[in-house]
């Protein structure tokens, strides 16, 4: 259920800083979104998150907590619209073309 669940995202959570190195391995551009108000999670984390990406960037939402997605989804999109552009300017014209 729903405890069971939180509960085991929190044991993943407080291992977080052992898998942190493995973040220098990703080469594609990553924004990490975040709610000023998260109850769960200060924003130091999303902090040392980006200092941990070769290509991170922080986006902190004012006034939003824990789900940005379902309390400001027009601020992600826009956001998630603008990560897309930094993909297609480092991996050239054709990265979102569909394959068959």
């Amino acid at each position: 259920g729903f405890y069971e669940n939180m509960a085991a995202s929190l044991t993943g959570f407080a291992r977080h800083r052992r898998r942190m190195k493995d973040l220098k391995a990703l080469q594609q551009p990553v924004s990490v979104i975040w709610g000023e108000k998260d109850p769960l999670f200060g924003a130091k984390l999303g902090e040392e998150l980006v200092r941990a990406l070769p290509d991170g960037a922080l986006h902190r939402l004012p006034s939003v907590g824990h789900c940005p997605p379902q309390e400001a989804p027009q601020a992600v999109a826009g956001l998630l619209r603008g990560l897309l552009g930094r993909v297609a300017l480092k991996e050239g014209p054709g990265v979102f073309a569909t394959r068959d």
